[in-house]
């Protein structure tokens, strides 16, 4: 079986070229995904990290509780 397969196959697949191209090929994909994934890592961590700070988080309820506050403020809930 091995072969038949090895007789099937184009003459240059057989090259040390080719086969160095090939490798070369994946290892730069797969360097390159692993630099991206790094990276973006690396963003996200940031904002994460900042939103995560306490005047940040302060700020976002303050904003979040504005609707709730101006109710408050009207006495609409007084009923």
């Amino acid at each position: 079986m091995k072969s038949f397969i090895a007789s099937c196959r184009p003459a240059f697949t057989k090259r040390f070229w080719f086969k160095l191209t090939l490798v070369y090929t994946l290892v730069s994909l797969v360097g390159i995904k692993s630099l991206i994934s790094v990276f973006d890592f690396i963003i996200h961590y940031r904002h994460f990290n900042e939103a995560m700070q306490p005047a940040a988080v302060l700020q976002t309820v303050a904003e979040r509780l504005k609707p709730v506050r101006r109710l408050i403020e009207s006495a609409a809930l007084d009923t």
